[in-house]
């Protein structure tokens, strides 16, 4: 519904006196509850996992999006993640500060070549996941 069409609703609810059969909340039907929970099960994970959303969502919320500090805070949000695959993994530190390294550059090479959105963020961020696991 746009939202004139919703404006023109709530001003015609308004000036109509409220029933008893207006004040029943109509209720969700259960396929409708699971589908937003498989949905939340789902969509979180990869979303702020996988694709970065941990980082790059509160980055941009600090910042506003506002460069150098926002790329500073995404390439510290990348060192974290390669590090933490990296102990998770049993690394040495020379792999993983190979594979910081390179995620760092693409990131930085994104920046200066195009604008860094969430989805350009997200493959940098898949980049570094495929980094350590390339360096192990």
């Amino acid at each position: 519904m746009s939202g004139l069409g919703m404006f023109v609703r709530l001003a015609r609810l308004a000036n109509k006196p409220m029933t008893h059969e207006d004040s029943k909340r109509p209720s969700r039907p259960i396929g409708a509850r699971v589908s937003q929970a498989v949905l939340l099960l789902f969509a979180v994970p990869v979303v702020g996992v996988l694709f970065g959303g941990i980082y790059s969502i509160p980055a941009d919320y600090l910042t506003h999006g506002r460069d150098p500090w926002f790329t500073m805070l995404l390439c510290m949000g990348l060192a974290t993640s390669v590090l933490v695959l990296g102990f998770c993994d049993g690394l040495g530190w020379t792999p993983m500060l190979l594979a910081t390294s390179v995620v760092w550059i693409v990131l930085l090479a994104r920046r200066a070549f195009g604008k860094l959105n969430m989805e350009g963020f997200a493959q940098v961020h898949i980049l570094a996941i495929l980094a350590v696991a390339f360096f192990r």
